[in-house]
């Protein structure tokens, strides 16, 4: 899992992180269709989004391509996001 921390033009600081659910089947069962090869989760205080696929080379994106995936994220619920 790789992550990554940008502060948006609002001056709020994000974390992004890659998810990937488990190889189990019953794992991916239970993930939504479209998120079943895994999503490019963000989280702001209690706010989180995510899109999916993963997006090529998200890693290597400065803070400003980072904000532009971050704004076309759908908000989503809290959920799998990592503890400091």
């Amino acid at each position: 899992m790789a992550l990554r921390e940008f502060t948006d033009r609002a001056g709020r600081a994000w974390r992004a992180w890659d998810v990937y659910p488990g190889i189990a089947r019953t794992a991916s069962l239970s993930v939504r269709e479209g998120y079943r090869d895994g999503w490019l989760a963000f989280a702001c205080g209690t706010e989180t989004r995510r899109i999916a696929p993963v997006p090529l080379g998200w890693t290597a994106l400065d803070e400003d391509g980072l904000e532009r995936l971050c704004d076309d994220a759908m908000r989503s619920p809290g959920t799998n996001r990592p503890t400091a």
